[in-house]
Protein backbone atom coordinates (compact mmCIF):
# COMPACT_ATOMS: atom_id res chain seq x y z
CA UNK A 1 0.00 0.00 0.00
CA UNK A 2 2.66 2.46 0.53
CA UNK A 3 3.84 1.82 -2.51
CA UNK A 4 0.93 2.81 -4.23
CA UNK A 5 1.19 5.65 -2.41
CA UNK A 6 4.01 7.04 -3.73
CA UNK A 7 2.57 7.41 -7.05
CA UNK A 8 -0.46 9.21 -5.64
CA UNK A 9 2.14 11.40 -3.72
CA UNK A 10 3.94 12.28 -6.83
CA UNK A 11 1.11 13.18 -8.54
CA UNK A 12 0.22 15.50 -6.51
CA UNK A 13 3.78 16.70 -6.12
CA UNK A 14 4.13 17.12 -9.85
CA UNK A 15 0.82 19.16 -10.22
CA UNK A 16 -1.38 15.87 -12.36
CA UNK A 17 -2.93 15.93 -7.99
CA UNK A 18 -3.85 18.05 -5.64
CA UNK A 19 -0.70 19.34 -4.30
CA UNK A 20 -1.42 19.47 -0.43
CA UNK A 21 -1.07 15.15 -0.92
CA UNK A 22 2.71 15.87 -2.45
CA UNK A 23 4.65 15.69 1.34
CA UNK A 24 7.28 12.98 2.07
CA UNK A 25 8.67 11.96 5.33
CA UNK A 26 12.02 13.56 5.92
CA UNK A 27 13.63 10.30 7.39
CA UNK A 28 11.40 7.84 6.13
CA UNK A 29 10.39 8.97 2.23
CA UNK A 30 7.33 8.08 2.98
CA UNK A 31 4.12 9.98 1.35
CA UNK A 32 2.78 11.30 4.70
CA UNK A 33 -0.99 12.59 3.61
CA UNK A 34 -1.38 9.97 1.07
CA UNK A 35 -0.98 7.25 3.47
CA UNK A 36 -3.68 8.68 6.00
CA UNK A 37 -5.81 8.79 3.81
CA UNK A 38 -5.55 5.29 2.71
CA UNK A 39 -5.82 4.11 5.89
CA UNK A 40 -9.09 6.53 6.44
CA UNK A 41 -10.34 5.06 3.47
CA UNK A 42 -9.01 1.31 4.37
CA UNK A 43 -10.51 1.29 7.76
CA UNK A 44 -13.79 3.27 6.52
CA UNK A 45 -14.10 -0.04 3.77
CA UNK A 46 -13.73 -2.43 6.58
CA UNK A 47 -16.46 -1.02 8.82
CA UNK A 48 -18.89 -0.79 5.96
CA UNK A 49 -17.74 -4.59 4.76
CA UNK A 50 -17.96 -6.01 8.20
CA UNK A 51 -21.65 -4.22 8.75
CA UNK A 52 -22.57 -5.64 5.18
CA UNK A 53 -21.52 -8.88 5.78
CA UNK A 54 -24.52 -10.66 6.68
CA UNK A 55 -23.16 -13.85 4.55
CA UNK A 56 -20.33 -15.80 4.69
CA UNK A 57 -16.88 -14.57 5.42
CA UNK A 58 -15.27 -16.58 3.14
CA UNK A 59 -17.72 -15.48 -0.03
CA UNK A 60 -16.61 -12.14 1.02
CA UNK A 61 -13.18 -12.67 1.08
CA UNK A 62 -13.07 -14.61 -2.18
CA UNK A 63 -15.31 -11.12 -3.90
CA UNK A 64 -12.51 -8.97 -2.49
CA UNK A 65 -9.39 -11.23 -3.23
CA UNK A 66 -11.10 -11.21 -7.17
CA UNK A 67 -11.51 -8.01 -7.20
CA UNK A 68 -8.34 -7.07 -5.89
CA UNK A 69 -6.67 -9.13 -8.32
CA UNK A 70 -8.74 -8.05 -11.46
CA UNK A 71 -7.31 -4.05 -10.72
CA UNK A 72 -4.27 -5.03 -12.64
CA UNK A 73 -6.43 -6.37 -15.53
CA UNK A 74 -8.24 -3.09 -15.06
CA UNK A 75 -4.84 -0.78 -15.16
CA UNK A 76 -4.59 -1.96 -18.45
CA UNK A 77 -7.38 0.07 -20.32
CA UNK A 78 -5.02 3.24 -19.99
CA UNK A 79 -1.86 1.18 -21.13
CA UNK A 80 -2.81 0.55 -24.85
CA UNK A 81 -4.08 3.89 -25.73
CA UNK A 82 -1.04 5.07 -24.35
CA UNK A 83 0.92 3.63 -26.79
CA UNK A 84 -0.73 4.96 -29.52
CA UNK A 85 -0.53 8.04 -27.82
CA UNK A 86 3.45 8.23 -27.49
CA UNK A 87 3.86 7.28 -31.24
CA UNK A 88 2.83 10.49 -32.08
CA UNK A 89 4.33 12.30 -29.10
CA UNK A 90 7.52 11.20 -28.77
CA UNK A 91 8.02 9.06 -32.68
CA UNK A 92 11.52 9.40 -32.61
CA UNK A 93 12.48 7.61 -29.02
CA UNK A 94 13.95 4.17 -29.89
CA UNK A 95 11.86 1.57 -28.35
CA UNK A 96 13.30 -2.14 -27.47
CA UNK A 97 9.38 -3.59 -29.67
CA UNK A 98 7.64 -1.83 -32.26
CA UNK A 99 4.09 -2.75 -33.63
CA UNK A 100 4.55 -4.36 -37.46
CA UNK A 101 2.74 -1.68 -39.74
CA UNK A 102 3.97 1.51 -38.70
CA UNK A 103 0.87 4.06 -37.30
CA UNK A 104 -1.58 1.91 -38.76
CA UNK A 105 -0.76 -1.23 -37.38
CA UNK A 106 -0.11 0.52 -33.75
CA UNK A 107 -3.68 1.84 -34.04
CA UNK A 108 -5.35 -1.98 -34.98
CA UNK A 109 -3.21 -3.85 -32.17
CA UNK A 110 -3.89 -0.49 -29.69
CA UNK A 111 -7.34 -0.58 -30.20
CA UNK A 112 -8.23 -4.45 -30.55
CA UNK A 113 -6.08 -4.81 -27.09
CA UNK A 114 -7.85 -1.48 -25.50
CA UNK A 115 -11.64 -3.45 -26.80
CA UNK A 116 -10.43 -6.70 -25.14
CA UNK A 117 -9.45 -5.22 -21.70
CA UNK A 118 -12.53 -3.15 -21.42
CA UNK A 119 -14.66 -5.99 -22.38
CA UNK A 120 -12.36 -8.26 -19.64
CA UNK A 121 -12.58 -5.15 -17.10
CA UNK A 122 -16.15 -5.08 -17.79
CA UNK A 123 -17.18 -8.73 -17.11
CA UNK A 124 -14.48 -8.29 -13.80
CA UNK A 125 -16.44 -5.64 -11.95
CA UNK A 126 -19.99 -6.52 -13.44
CA UNK A 127 -20.12 -10.74 -13.94
CA UNK A 128 -22.99 -12.27 -15.42
CA UNK A 129 -24.42 -9.14 -16.93
CA UNK A 130 -23.15 -9.77 -20.52
CA UNK A 131 -23.83 -13.74 -20.19
CA UNK A 132 -27.92 -13.02 -18.90
CA UNK A 133 -27.61 -10.39 -21.91
CA UNK A 134 -26.89 -13.57 -24.34
CA UNK A 135 -29.17 -16.03 -22.47
CA UNK A 136 -26.69 -18.01 -20.78
CA UNK A 137 -26.97 -16.68 -17.62
CA UNK A 138 -26.03 -17.96 -14.15
CA UNK A 139 -27.32 -18.00 -10.25
CA UNK A 140 -25.38 -15.31 -8.91
CA UNK A 141 -25.18 -16.01 -5.34
CA UNK A 142 -24.63 -19.85 -5.89
CA UNK A 143 -22.03 -18.80 -8.04
CA UNK A 144 -20.41 -16.06 -5.89
CA UNK A 145 -21.84 -16.38 -2.40
CA UNK A 146 -23.21 -12.98 -1.70
CA UNK A 147 -25.77 -11.42 -3.77
CA UNK A 148 -25.27 -8.95 -6.30
CA UNK A 149 -25.67 -5.77 -4.38
CA UNK A 150 -22.81 -6.51 -2.07
CA UNK A 151 -20.55 -7.96 -4.93
CA UNK A 152 -20.89 -4.73 -6.58
CA UNK A 153 -20.13 -2.80 -2.71
CA UNK A 154 -17.21 -4.91 -2.53
CA UNK A 155 -16.05 -4.55 -5.91
CA UNK A 156 -16.41 -0.57 -5.90
CA UNK A 157 -14.90 -0.45 -2.30
CA UNK A 158 -11.97 -2.66 -3.68
CA UNK A 159 -11.72 -0.56 -6.39
CA UNK A 160 -11.27 2.60 -4.70
CA UNK A 161 -7.95 1.35 -2.89
CA UNK A 162 -5.06 2.79 -4.34
CA UNK A 163 -3.29 -0.06 -6.74
CA UNK A 164 -0.31 1.09 -7.97
CA UNK A 165 3.93 0.96 -8.42
CA UNK A 166 6.12 2.39 -6.11
CA UNK A 167 8.32 6.14 -6.88
CA UNK A 168 10.99 8.08 -4.71
CA UNK A 169 11.21 11.64 -5.48
CA UNK A 170 14.22 12.54 -6.57
CA UNK A 171 17.16 13.96 -3.83
CA UNK A 172 16.53 17.73 -3.51
CA UNK A 173 13.00 18.02 -4.56
CA UNK A 174 11.13 16.30 -1.37
CA UNK A 175 8.15 18.55 0.04
CA UNK A 176 9.33 17.22 3.63
CA UNK A 177 7.32 17.70 6.88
Amino acid sequence: MIGSDHVQAVAGYDGAFAGWFGVFNRRLGTPVRVNVMSGIVATIFMIVAINLNKGSTASTFVVVLYMAISTTLISYVAIFPAVIKLRYSHPDVPRPYRIPGGIVGTWIAGSLCTAFILLASFVAVFPDVIEKALGAGYNFKDTWGVTRLRFEVFTFGTLGQPQTLSWKPPAGRRRNC
